[in-house]
């Protein structure tokens, strides 16, 4: 469990356990036997083709140091998960009870100078496990997708939208009159009150862990192998297809091979990784934010550290961005439920038939369906209409631009609670509405991939139907506990499982060394050695299971509800958006007040509706010519708040651009220079040092 060999000799110096080189001979032999059937499949996975099974693989890095510089660890490793059965069998006290067979003289007297070892084994210890199946089939074509069909534009499919859709909605906006009817204290953050409001599920999954391949996902033959193991899980599962999972890198090649060799591996659904579409989605948000005074606000509020600002814009800070911007974003939304309250001829009327809503909803859980009362829904139905208006403009410019901005964080919830839910509908929807995004903000990997990706899920009933049938059911997510709200991402449960203990530095594989063989030892008798230290410390009554997410514990509770209140407090300090104080016509940072520029104001505001034609230009030409889809997607001049920052470009004396740009210190700066080359600073301060106002230059 430590991993560490060095408390493994202690403990045996001191007669307590047995020693490391026992050990290792010990799990060495487990290794042996628990793969003595050449299958895909481990032990413990059901053989059966009406039990939901997937495939799911991703690259794995680690930079160990070698003398000379080679041989470092990049494995393409996988995971197996299945809808769980308990089975009559426990595979691992099989494997145990016929491990035990072979005398490993572990009762031999080991004293603490390691003498007089007794060697009453029935055949020879091993402690080398021999690594095999590590020669890959080269591919070295070149696969194109130059022949694979679109559904038309106008198909019923593209045109459904979901009633869950607007269930999504009604129930973002309940949790933000939680937050407001309780003045912003002791309402959990989206996921906790989701989970507070939803029923348990009944199923879960495990997962398996793969024999990994000793090699980065990155040359097209290591794809063409995981297909092929791929397909030998659905052979063995007796499936006639199966999902595999893919982060995006390895998806589109995988899809390009598909394509190439078809049939030959048209049994395969390949999926792209939401996790990964969640990051590049925070990246594409991130942009349309960036240096718009909403950054600036949550680094005023010591919400976010100045030195964590970039890992927020890009998305690469998967758990800030994603807490962030959901804090960022329901505190406009409750700035403008309360501009719209205010224009109510009824306001505490209004205010009391919420709070009423509230009461009945939390003693009740949702199910897929939510029914707002009669009153309740009619103040829903004009703030929907209220918020129409905005999106429009009709309440001025910036309140458009940050009403653009929340409806970008409730298509994140809608992806997001198709997956915990297991709404296929919803998760289809929302599809092409993030990669308008893609479209909009220079995402062309994403952009195009996902149009292909939506394309497959629409066709899935007539080309797999067997996970056509899982999908319905909610298993293109995994659910690892019976907690409501709970489901993950494939492609984030691979990185939080096999990713996380190979990463540890006590766990897994990250102790070993270089040695191919004691990496394919540790994947190989990994499931055994899970399910045995789990029975030792549930015996021990050692087992740590919380009942709560971790968004429902009162410490999360009260700092969140803290963070937010100083957010809200500080956009209403600096600039509210929605209020009528300020000029309905022109854009404005509310950080610095600044205005934007024309061309910077209409890209952001028609930023989703120009995605929108983007995609759909880039869809009918795919249409009309196969041959498209692989050609080059034109970038576009993105103009957004950033691009307005006070940065010039001059020439040095080598005649190359130099760019500079504007800081905070530079008075000091301007100081230290000044005594260094004796200025006069009398002379200098003659001259403005900004090319705006200083009383507006505190966020440059």
């Amino acid at each position: 469990m430590s991993g560490s060999r060095k408390i493994v000799e202690i403990l045996n110096r001191l007669g307590h356990c047995a020693s490391y080189h026992t050990v290792e001979e010990l799990e060495t032999e487990l290794t042996f036997e628990a793969n003595k059937e050449q299958k895909t499949m481990p032990h413990g996975m059901i053989e059966d083709g009406d039990v939901g099974t997937g495939v799911a693989f991703d690259n794995y890095d680690r930079f160990v140091e070698t003398l000379s510089g080679k041989n470092t660890l990049h494995d393409t490793v996988g995971i197996e998960y299945q809808v769980y059965k308990q089975k009559e069998v426990n595979h691992s006290e099989k494997i145990l009870k016929e491990c035990s067979q072979v005398d490993l003289g572990m009762a031999s007297a080991e004293n603490n100078n390691n003498k007089n070892k007794q060697t009453t084994s029935m055949k020879k210890r091993r402690r080398t496990y021999e690594a095999s199946g590590l020669d890959i089939e080269p591919y070295r074509k070149k696969p194109k997708m130059n022949k694979t069909t679109f559904l038309p534009i106008n198909d019923d499919r593209r045109l459904y939208v979901p009633d869950s859709k607007r269930q999504s909605w009604l129930k973002d906006v309940l949790w933000m009159a939680d937050i407001l009817t309780n003045d912003i204290k002791g309402t959990p953050m989206w996921v906790g009150w989701n989970a507070l409001l939803h029923p348990q599920y009944q199923h879960v999954q495990k997962i398996w862990y793969m024999r990994q391949l000793n090699q980065s996902p990155t040359s097209n033959s290591v794809v063409v192998e995981t297909m092929k193991k791929a397909q030998r899980v659905a052979e063995e599962a007796h499936k006639d297809n199966i999902a595999v999972t893919y982060d995006l890198a390895i998806a589109k090649v995988a899809m390009q091979i598909q394509a190439e060799e078809s049939p030959k591996y048209d049994n395969l659904f390949i999926a792209m990784g939401a996790f990964h579409i969640e990051m590049a989605l925070f990246h594409a948000i991130g942009k349309f934010v960036e240096e718009s005074g909403g950054p600036y606000v949550l680094n005023e509020c010591n919400v976010l550290a100045k030195g964590s600002l970039k890992g927020f814009i890009t998305g690469k800070s998967y758990k800030r961005s994603k807490r962030l911007h959901q804090l960022l974003s329901v505190a406009f939304e409750i700035l403008h439920f309360k501009s719209y309250l205010s224009n109510l001829q009824n306001t505490e009327e209004a205010a009391e038939i919420i709070k009423s809503e509230l009461d009945v909803t939390k003693h009740h859980t949702f199910t897929q369906s939510y029914t707002p009362s009669v009153e309740f829904g009619k103040i829903m139905k004009g703030y929907e209409q209220y918020t129409d208006e905005t999106e429009k403009g009709n309440h001025g410019k910036t309140a458009q631009y940050w009403i653009t901005y929340v409806g970008m964080i409730h298509l994140y919830h809608e992806f997001i609670r198709s997956i915990r839910v297991g709404d296929i509908a919803l998760y289809t929807y929302c599809l092409p509405k993030i990669g308008n995004l893609f479209f909009g903000f220079n995402h062309p990997n994403y952009a195009r991939w996902i149009v292909r990706y939506h394309d497959n899920i629409m066709k899935l009933k007539e080309t797999h139907p067997n996970v056509y049938e899982e999908f319905k059911k909610g298993w293109f997510a995994l659910l690892r506990t019976t907690k409501s709200f709970s489901a993950q991402p494939i492609d984030l449960t691979l990185e939080q499982t096999i990713n996380a203990d190979a990463a540890s530095q006590r766990t897994g594989i990250g102790a070993l060394t270089n040695s191919i063989s004691s990496r394919q030892r540790w994947t190989d008798s990994h499931f055994v050695r899970t399910e045995i230290i789990s029975h030792v410390l549930e015996d021990l009554s050692m087992t740590k299971k919380e009942d709560v997410s971790q968004d429902l514990k009162s410490s999360q509770i009260k700092r969140n509800s803290q963070d937010l209140a100083a957010i809200t407090t500080s956009i209403e300090e600096m600039m509210n958006p929605f209020s009528d104080n300020i000029d309905k016509n022109t854009l404005y940072n509310i950080g610095t007040g600044k205005s934007a520029s024309k061309e910077t104001t209409e890209f952001l505001l028609s930023l989703v509706k120009t995605g929108s034609n983007l995609r759909e230009i880039f869809l009918n030409e795919c249409i009309s010519n196969p041959k498209r889809f692989e050609e080059s997607i034109s970038r576009r001049k993105i103009k957004n708040f950033a691009t307005e920052a006070g940065i010039h470009k001059i020439r040095g004396p080598d005649q190359k651009v130099v760019a500079v740009s504007m800081v905070r210190d530079i008075f000091g700066s301007i100081l230290y220079l000044s005594l260094q080359k004796k200025v006069d600073m009398a002379e200098v301060l003659k001259y403005p040092l900004t090319p705006v106002p200083l009383s507006l230059s505190h966020g440059f």
